[in-house]
This record gives C-alpha cells, structure tokens and sequence, in this order.
C-alpha cells in the first residue's frame, strides 16, 4: 500500500515516538500479566497458571 506522504509538519517523528511509546507499553503490560501468573503459581498456590497454560495436574 502506497504512502499518503506527509500529511503535517514532523509527522514521521510524532509517528515515531507514538510507536516507542506503544512498544514500551504493550512490553510492560505482557511484563505484568507474565509476574502475576507466577505469583499466582509460587505464591497463592492456585491453579491459574496452568488453567492459562492448559495444562493439567
């Protein structure tokens, strides 16, 4: 798909920093959720680990 070229004054840096910021955040958040499965696992001692995993006992 061809570009629109520039459609405002720095788009391709605005562009740029949206993406780094998104990347960072959508990192974090898989960072988050990744550390609260385990501390449901060697923690709480819960099964919610393995039901994400589907795994059984």
């Amino acid at each position: 798909m061809p570009g629109l070229g520039e459609l405002f004054p720095n788009q391709s840096d605005i562009a740029g920093e949206v993406h780094f910021y998104a990347a960072w955040f959508v990192i974090l958040a898989a960072a988050g959720h990744a550390l609260a499965a385990l501390k449901h696992h060697f923690i709480n001692k819960d099964n919610t680990l393995r039901k994400m995993l589907g795994v059984s006992k």
